[in-house]
């Protein structure tokens, strides 16, 4: 519960409660008794309490009613607190000092306009009002470089936005009176401190019908990029959030784990070779620990600045924000040049890995050579030479019917030196007969043969389709397309001719005739790509669904 009072300043009565009156008061005392002993202090502070009625009137309105504490911090912060300029005092004079003989021309020559400081301006910002001070401190029109600003800001790579953003954090802002003087290069005495205590408001240049056009443009890009800026913001340090839990996890670990464990799950996180063994621990700490400096930096300054954004009485300490800048920047160098340290151990690390996983290819090759080397064997075939095959003697995926799980005899070298020649012995009765066999290939020189138990060598190149096309696909299409299958093959052509997307895998149908067997019953048939008729130009076949029939 507080108390209302009611105060009379000018003649004038204002409803205020108890803690909003104790601040009045103290505020106005306190500057009555700053200037007190400056030469014309009175009257300077007595248009100060007159500054603070019209702004009482202002707030105590009928929609404000009663004047709270959150009103007189608005009008403090309007007109400036005098504590705030005590770096000026010395050149103010006292009473004392103004009836020293010779005083007044020292004082009058302390009055000389001094140099400029470079402060960003609040009065005319249009997003942290660094351009706005630059303009100031050079004496150029703001407008121009802003234009130039956002003309830079994209063939610069966005150099020239992060560079604003740097001076946003680093120049301070002009909220003292004091400091909206030397940012203008004007003298700092009563009689313009007294002018500047009393601006009733912002002051505006006069612009003319185009300056103004461009200003508009440029406060809504300002505010557009000032809503992409937060929202990018938030997102960057959130993930800066997310990596600063891992990096404390990840430095608990390193703390309380045995160097036994730390290589071990290093090993399980990092892959078979032990990363953690390869890696000095102290350089581990350190690149750690520099990572957790330069984001804890990085999320200070970050909040700070959206903070700033949004909320007008949060101000920066320019002092703490220069240790942070100071403390990302040794962060930044100790991370990169412990990352630099550590990349050696890391290409140690990768050169292990390769090998190590490469004899595991080897291995695994291996064990699949040997595991279809016997299921050729048990379906009846034998290799009879195999040599700088790329795959294992077998493949799948890409049958003819669409069946991927159906397994085939396949040769693929991608250098075409291959040799691969695999038969099947066979007794049969004596006769004539008809080999029949699916196969595709991409050269030359493969091809389907028989030799019976004489020697006599019969055979039948198969077509050059590559893995696109082929009879059987062709013949399929064909027939869905002239309505000439019957109902109950339609939907198998249909699955043959919808193979690869409609285009086929080259498989063709391939016979060879006229194949003598004599009275040894002795027939060898299988497929090879060492035709004694034509040279080999391929780099890869594949059989499969071999068939033998009487004539």
């Amino acid at each position: 519960m507080k108390k209302n009072i009611t105060v009379n300043m000018f003649g004038v009565l204002y409803p205020i409660d108890e803690d909003a009156y104790r601040l009045l008061e103290d505020y106005v005392n306190n500057m009555r008794s700053y200037f007190s002993n400056q030469t014309g202090g009175s009257e300077i502070a007595d248009d100060i309490e007159s500054r603070v009625a019209e702004l009482m009137a202002e707030l105590s309105g009928p929609e404000s009613g009663i004047i709270t504490i959150e009103h007189v911090q608005e009008i403090i912060g309007r007109i400036g607190n005098p504590e705030e300029i005590d770096t000026v005092g010395a050149n103010v004079p006292s009473k004392a000092e103004a009836e020293i003989p010779g005083q007044e021309e020292s004082a009058t020559s302390e009055d000389v306009r001094p140099r400029k400081k470079l402060f960003r301006d609040m009065d005319h910002k249009m997003l942290g009002g660094v351009i706005a001070g630059l303009g100031c401190y050079l004496g150029v029109n703001p407008l121009w470089l802003r234009i130039a600003t956002v003309l830079l800001a994209w063939p610069s790579f966005g150099i020239a936005i992060l560079a604003y953003i740097i001076c946003w954090c680093v120049i301070p802002p002009a909220t003292t009176p004091a400091e909206r003087l030397e940012m203008k290069g004007e003298p700092v005495n009563l009689t313009s401190l007294r002018d500047e205590f009393l601006k009733s408001e912002k002051i505006r240049p006069t612009l003319k019908s185009g300056e103004r056009f461009l200003n508009g443009i440029l406060r809504f890009i300002c505010s557009v990029f000032k809503v992409v800026l937060i929202g990018l913001g938030i997102a960057v340090l959130t993930g800066c959030a997310v990596v600063l839990v891992i990096a404390f996890i990840g430095l608990c670990f390193l703390l309380f784990a045995p160097s036994g464990e730390y290589s071990e799950v290093c090993g399980n996180f990092c892959g078979i070779i032990p990363l953690g063994s390869i890696i000095p621990m102290w350089l581990v700490w350190f690149n750690c620990l520099s990572l957790i400096a330069m984001l804890s930096a990085m999320l200070y300054l970050g909040v700070q600045l959206i903070l700033k954004s949004v909320s007008k009485p949060h101000h920066l300490n320019r002092r703490t924000v220069m240790v942070s800048l100071a403390v990302l920047l040794l962060a930044a160098v100790g991370y990169t040049g412990s990352w630099i340290r550590i990349y050696p151990y890391i290409r140690q690390h990768d050169s292990e890995m390769r090998e190590h996983f490469r004899e595991i290819d080897r291995q695994n090759a291996s064990e699949s050579a040997e595991k279809n080397r016997s299921l050729l064997t048990e379906d009846g075939w034998r290799i009879v030479e195999a040599r700088n095959l790329d795959n294992q003697y077998l493949g799948n995926g890409e049958h003819y019917s669409g069946n991927r799980h159906r397994t085939y005899i396949e040769g693929i070298s991608r250098d075409g030196s291959m040799v691969y020649e695999v038969v099947r012995n066979m007794k049969v009765a004596p006769g004539k007969y008809t080999l029949e066999a699916i196969a595709r290939t991409d050269g030359t020189g493969c091809e389907i043969f028989a030799v019976n138990g004489s020697g006599k060598r019969s055979s039948a190149a198969v077509p050059v389709c590559g893995r696109h096309g082929g009879n059987i696909w062709a013949d399929a299409c064909a027939s869905l397309k002239a309505d000439t299958a019957v109902i109950a093959d339609k939907e198998r052509l249909k699955k043959i001719a919808g193979t690869h997307d409609k285009k086929g895998y080259g498989w063709s149908t391939v016979r060879v005739t006229g194949i003598e067997v004599g009275p040894d019953s002795t027939l060898t048939y299988g497929v090879t790509n060492q035709s004694p008729n034509t040279l080999w130009d391929g780099t890869r076949f594949s059989a499969t669904t071999f068939s033998l029939t009487r004539e």
